[in-house]
């Protein structure tokens, strides 16, 4: 703790997690080396984050879909879920990039203030996901590759709608300004995450599945909560990919006005310009 200001967020002990990790050139898996140290060194926020949103929402929403919708109604119970991800879900989408962001540079965020940073960021969030969706919808219409093509160079859209507060249009070109020259290495970071957490989703079924005597709406609440806790995994890879983004075009700003700051100063800088 900072003895001049006690009220400071302590510092990562060295050699826990590196600041200056973010700091070198993004690889595939750099981005998924860090993103996953970030999981791990901060599951019991990231799980306490998630579920304080998610735990309510998934009874809800369990409750609405066996004793509400019609069973036969998979499309009814896909958008219930999309319309609860889209607007209180993305609370922890926010909070989430925010412990992330304040970790690699340095910084601990407790879960009730990610949960703030989450509150503040959702009217952002919420505008870049609704123009996000609808230019990807709009791809879709042309073909199937423009629709994936978008999706990758998307794919930091909501992470600058957090971290550089920005929205709708403004945090989509941040996006693509980001991802340019990167394609491969974002689709495969789509690809390298999307794939596990969707095999973990056919896995949690399973035992409904196979134990339909089991089937209980709390139980599938349960089970549905227990994937919520992974996909923070996907946020923060991506979060790391963009400080290893950032980092980089720092040090070339750096380097074109002829000054010469360290990787770590680089990163923990990464922020105060926002």
């Amino acid at each position: 703790m900072d003895p001049e200001n006690p009220y400071a967020a302590p510092l990562i002990p060295a050699g826990e997690l590196p600041v200056d990790a973010a700091a070198r050139p993004l690889t595939l898996l750099g981005a998924l080396n860090t993103g996953t140290a970030l999981y791990v060194r901060r599951f019991p926020t990231v799980a306490a984050v998630t579920l304080t949103v998610w735990a309510p929402l998934e009874v809800l929403i369990s409750y609405l879909e066996y004793f509400v919708l019609d069973p036969e109604d998979i499309m009814g119970a896909l958008r219930l879920s999309l319309m609860a991800d889209g607007l209180v879900g993305i609370i922890s989408t926010g909070a989430v990039i925010s412990v992330g962001e304040a970790e690699l540079r340095g910084e601990q965020r407790g879960w009730l203030a990610g949960l703030g940073d989450g509150l503040r960021a959702w009217p952002r969030l919420f505008g870049t996901r609704l123009v996000s969706g609808i230019a990807l919808v709009l791809a879709a219409l042309l073909f199937i590759l423009p629709a994936i093509y978008f999706t990758v160079r998307f794919s930091l859209a909501e992470t600058t709608a957090v971290i550089e507060r920005k929205v709708g249009m403004n945090a989509i070109s941040r996006s693509m300004e980001l991802t340019r020259g990167r394609f491969l290495t974002f689709l495969g970071l789509c690809l390298c995450t999307i794939t596990p957490i969707l095999v973990l989703g056919g896995v949690t079924e399973l035992p409904l599945v196979f134990y339909p005597m089991i089937d209980h709406w709390l139980l599938s609440a349960a089970l549905t909560c227990m994937l919520d806790m992974a996909t923070p995994w996907i946020l923060l890879v991506f979060v790391a990919a963009y400080m290893h983004c950032l980092a980089e075009e720092r040090r070339e700003q750096a380097v074109a006005q002829g000054t010469s700051d360290s990787p770590t100063q680089v990163v923990i800088d990464i922020g105060r310009d926002h």
